[in-house]
């Protein structure tokens, strides 16, 4: 039989410390993907809308020259000009 050898607390002691940074590692890794993840989902929502917004300015572009024809609008007067053809 193997006779039993202590390891000296100096040597527990920095084991321990690894330990627990790889432990603080993990978890703050863990925090960053949770962080990175939420950004990412916010960021496909913020696109869809800005999709959708393009989708109603090319909506309105089309109703507004269908009725009005080619031309520029003053938005503070409401004034129509049409274009030179």
């Amino acid at each position: 039989m193997t006779d039993v050898i202590m390891v000296e607390q100096v040597h527990l002691d920095k084991i321990r410390g690894l330990q627990q940074a790889g432990v603080q590692l993990a978890r703050k890794y863990g925090e960053v993907a949770v962080q990175a993840l939420v950004t990412k989902m916010a960021q496909e929502e913020l696109e869809t809308a800005i999709k959708t917004l393009e989708s109603q300015r090319h909506q309105v572009t089309a109703e507004v020259e269908q009725k009005y024809g080619a031309g520029t609008i003053n938005l503070e007067t409401g004034e129509f000009t049409p274009s030179a053809q």
